[in-house]
């Protein structure tokens, strides 16, 4: 589980920058929830997928702005769509 917290606390440093998280482990401890953990996804190298941390932070950006300086820049992350950064993921 500390890995697993390590792996999203650094996630969350990375991908939510643009949004201004008012409180990083405030941002950690949500994603940590069950509501949001579940759209968390895993590579097969225990890496997490950037497009399902981009999907959790705009959830959680829509249901919990007050955790943002700038909750609607949510709208900008790359959440796997037909733009998703295929190098991220090892042309994947």
């Amino acid at each position: 589980m500390k890995e697993n917290r390590i792996l999203l606390e650094n996630a969350v440093l990375k991908h939510a920058a643009a949004l201004n998280p008012i409180k990083i482990r405030q941002i950690v401890l949500a994603l940590e929830d069950k509501e949001y953990e579940g759209l968390l996804e895993y590579t097969d190298r225990d890496e997490l997928n950037p497009a399902s941390v981009n999907r959790a932070l705009k959830h959680l950006a829509a249901t919990e702005p007050n955790l943002f300086y700038s909750p609607d820049k949510a709208k900008e992350l790359d959440d796997g769509g037909s733009n998703y950064n295929k190098s991220e993921t090892g042309g994947m």
